[in-house]
């Protein structure tokens, strides 16, 4: 089945950019960035939008309201309204056809998707061109929903981890808006107006701030000709896009934060100053903490875990478009000191050497290149790992990931492990339980 909109329709899209495997154009009129990833034969469409607004943009007493407003997107629209469908023609897209859809916001983008089969594409830009500006974001919709996101939040602090994120971030970042976690803090979100987040809307939804792809079995001249028929009569209400600019002073010293709460869990965690997301200084973070933290091999598994100091270990390396609060987890054992864990933990990091780092580093770059040609073996996939990339306004590097993996070396990994790990700008975090 082919799409109602005409053959003969033109566009406004001009070709911005040629990666290879996928083009991006610019809309002419508006400013919207279209990116065109073919998969023919398959039969099935991804479309994504990403919004380039997050956590990251967010005022002094308004955290989480991108996320917030992610959430009122699924509301329904003034032409939902007009055509009686009242949960939204979104969910009603889902719970008839069962397509795959959802949304989430990061630091720096929120995005939305749908994937599904190809018959279906008018449809669904349709519901993702309505959204873009005419969700009504009514008291009636609103109050509920943000009562949903308060138990989300909730939820989301009883967990030990999330709680001790939440105090290092405040306690690490003194300006920059990276202070805070994506869903906000349960006071700012008690405060929500509809005008706080129409004013919001209005702010970042907004063609010259989105990116549309379309991936999957489409050809550039359809893809062309739905862009400009769904996209190409927005407007851009907001002439200047409000961005936070605060300069983070440099790290002067350690930190430390400590939670008590009721409870059997006590962790250690170490907070580090990463680079930002795609850069060769990410690359080498990522492999480093993977060396020292993934798996029975890794040099901290086998000092903490096979001796009984831990019962296990997580980290966090974030894809943001800024230098960002990277994190090491470590779960302490019954009848182990944060203390010890933590002696243990520095040790091993002075004596973790070339050597030992080049045994693990083959085997954690094909892990790394083996799942990032699993996640690009799909529309989908192909989708999420986009949106990372345009977030960070880096989509000129999505080709040569492999040859940046491939690249770091074992020095590489030593002198990062030293940068992230430099006792002057650790933020150490201690979860008691009482």
């Amino acid at each position: 089945m082919t799409s109602k909109v005409a053959k003969k329709e033109g566009n406004q899209f001009k070709r911005l950019a040629n990666y290879g495997e996928f083009q991006v154009y610019t809309h002419k009129k508006n400013g919207l960035t279209l990116l065109h990833y073919p998969k023919p034969g398959t039969g099935v469409v991804t479309s994504n939008i990403t919004y380039k607004v997050g956590s990251v943009d967010e005022r002094r007493g308004e955290s989480g309201l991108a996320h917030m407003l992610e959430h009122m997107l699924f509301k329904p629209t003034k032409q939902d309204i007009k055509r009686k469908i009242l949960g939204g023609a979104g969910m009603q897209f889902e719970r008839e056809t069962g397509a795959t859809l959802n949304a989430n916001t990061s630091y720096d983008r929120t995005t939305y998707y749908f994937s599904y089969p190809k018959h279906h594409l008018d449809t669904v830009l349709e519901i993702e061109a309505n959204r873009m500006q005419d969700v009504v974001l009514s008291d009636k919709q609103f109050q509920p929903e943000r009562g949903n996101v308060l138990s989300e939040f909730d939820m989301y602090n009883s967990d030990p981890y999330f709680a001790l994120e939440v105090a290092m971030r405040t306690a690490t970042f003194q300006s920059h808006a990276y202070d805070h976690e994506v869903i906000g803090f349960r006071e700012d979100i008690e405060d929500y107006t509809t005008e706080k987040l129409q004013r919001f809307y209005e702010m970042y939804y907004q063609p010259n701030n989105a990116t549309l792809m379309l991936i999957g079995d489409i050809d550039k001249n359809q893809a062309l000709r739905l862009g400009e028929h769904y996209f190409g009569s927005k407007q851009n209400p907001v002439a200047v896009i409000h961005r936070e600019s605060a300069r983070e002073p440099v790290i002067a010293g350690p930190r430390q934060v400590t939670i008590q709460r009721p409870g059997t869990t006590n962790i250690l965690a170490f907070g580090f100053m990463q680079a930002a997301f795609p850069s060769r200084d990410w690359y080498a973070a990522s492999l480093a903490l993977d060396i020292l933290a993934s798996g029975p091999e890794s040099v901290l598994h086998k000092a903490l875990v096979d001796t009984g100091l831990v019962s296990s270990l997580d980290h966090a390396v974030f894809k943001s478009a800024q230098p960002n609060m990277g994190l090491l987890f470590a779960r302490l054992a019954t009848g182990t000191t944060h203390a010890q864990v933590e002696v243990a933990i520095r040790s091993a990091l002075q004596t973790v050497d070339q050597n030992t780092i080049k045994q693990l580093l083959k085997k954690e770059q094909t892990k790394l290149l083996t799942s990032k040609a699993f996640a690009r073996s799909s529309s989908l996939g192909l989708a999420a790992e986009l949106t990372e990339y345009v977030a960070a306004d880096a989509l000129a590097t999505y080709n040569a990931y492999a040859l940046d993996v491939a690249a770091i070396t074992p020095k590489d990994i030593k002198q990062s492990i030293e940068q992230l790990f430099n006792p002057d700008s650790l933020t150490t975090g201690h979860y008691i339980s009482v």
